[in-house]
């Protein structure tokens, strides 16, 4: 990316969690590391907390059902709502399944940027 936040692609997403534990991170304040999101405090100001903090990433989340999570977006794997060389990294974790693989992999190639990330989970 240009210095904005990265784009992940997660194909195959099941419920969701990559989403959630990366959409709770912040970026700090000396903008150097990633600090989950605290617990909410009684008498906090608004813009004085970590939830104004920036996220240093945006998650894209597919699975061919949602199960009624607002952060999967339903879609077949082979042709997922997003441009061409849109997001930073693809994820397949355990999603690898079906007899076409390979339209998979395409889709993730796709949407990858030019120098962006494939990172593949399975096991055998």
């Amino acid at each position: 990316g240009g210095g904005g936040p990265v784009a992940v692609a997660d194909f195959g997403c099941g419920d969701a969690k990559l989403a959630e534990r990366l959409l709770a991170l912040r970026v700090s304040k000396d903008g150097r590391s990633l600090a989950g999101q605290p617990s909410k405090r009684k008498g906090r100001k608004k813009g004085d907390g970590p939830e104004e903090a920036p996220r240093p990433f945006v998650v894209h989340s597919f699975d061919l059902v949602s199960g009624g999570n607002p952060l999967v977006t339903p879609a077949d794997m082979s042709d997922v709502p997003l441009a061409d060389g849109s997001v930073d990294v693809a994820v397949y974790s355990l999603a690898l399944m079906g007899t076409n693989v390979a339209d998979f992999v395409r889709e993730a190639w796709r949407v990858l940027r030019f120098g962006g990330v494939l990172r593949v989970a399975e096991v055998r």
